[in-house]
């Protein structure tokens, strides 16, 4: 009642061209604004899209949950964005998911917006055989994959690359986590910048099994020159080109092998970092998605 009150007082000022709800459960109210007020739906991530891919490597009862949480998400995610009309997405994978759904919305995908920080290259010296993976450890998807690095991909790597090391970097990691640790695995838990940590990194992993929308850590690496190895699944929001721009694999054995061959071939390695980098800088350049965000605001004000 607060929220619906308290944007019933903001429309009802004058001034007011569009109103946009920032969440999946605050698409209930875009039905109850006034007639003609443009609204927006914004999903940070398409939540049936990434139940679905937990659904597919779950089992048991935990799969029947999720598959039951898939459906729910999924009904209220047609309707709310049909009510809103106009939905916002941050990557071409979720605009194709909500274009599928036919209720109807436009759909519009904002490009992300950095800084000029954002593209500084990295203090530190590249460290032979330093693998490193980010992300907030306190979220489920980021430990399967730090588990996947540990358990299935660095034992390979390390057979081949003795001297090889993975490095994990995030905020809250859970005490079964920081169990592994071991002279090959670090988990360091928060740090005050990830900087000197991009800079001494040889390669940057993402063995991401269930990814959303645009994965911002690997933007950031590859924007720090580094090459980069992920999953279908980590770069299917960025759409960069596989062999070129990133490198990608799904199996924890073609994983370790795209691994190893940077840690072994420092010119490959190099390229592959440097052909990211200039992609993250052509679609990520702060002026053009300024622009290109102001179009969209435009266009869904319009109509």
């Amino acid at each position: 009642p607060e929220i619906r009150d308290g944007i019933s007082e903001l429309v009802a000022r004058r001034g007011i061209d569009l109103v946009q709800l920032e969440h999946l459960p605050l698409g209930q109210y875009a039905a109850g604004l006034p007639a003609g007020l443009p609204r927006v739906l914004l999903f940070q991530d398409v939540a049936s899209s990434v139940l679905r891919q937990q659904v597919r490597i779950s089992g048991g009862m935990r799969k029947w949950l999720l598959y039951r949480e898939w459906d729910r998400s999924r009904y209220w995610e047609k309707r709310y964005a049909a009510a809103a009309g106009n939905v916002f997405v941050l990557s071409r994978k979720d605009q194709r998911v909500v274009e599928s759904w036919d209720v109807g919305a436009r759909c519009a995908v904002l490009p992300p917006l950095f800084g000029e920080g954002f593209f500084d290259p990295p203090a530190g010296e590249t460290e032979a055989g330093n693998v490193l993976f980010v992300g907030a450890m306190h979220r489920w998807v980021n430990i399967d994959a730090a588990r996947l690095l540990k358990e299935k991909i660095m034992p390979l790597v390390v057979r081949e690359c003795p001297l090889a090391r993975a490095t994990v970097v995030g905020d809250r990691p859970p005490a079964s986590l920081r169990a592994l640790a071991a002279p090959d695995f670090r988990v360091t838990g928060a740090v005050e910048s990830l900087g000197p940590f991009l800079g001494r990194a040889a390669v940057f992993a993402a063995p991401l099994r269930v990814a959303g929308g645009v994965i911002v850590k690997v933007l950031q690496a590859m924007a720090a020159g580094k090459p980069v190895v992920a999953t279908r699944a980590a770069n299917a929001g960025i759409g960069a080109e596989e062999e070129k721009e990133i490198l990608v694999a799904d199996r924890p054995e073609d994983f370790a092998r795209k691994v190893i061959g940077l840690l072994r071939d420092r010119a490959r390695a190099a390229a592959v970092g440097e052909a990211g980098r200039r992609f993250v800088r052509d679609r990520c350049d702060p002026e053009r998605s300024r622009r290109r965000i102001d179009e969209i605001y435009a266009a869904a004000g319009r109509r």
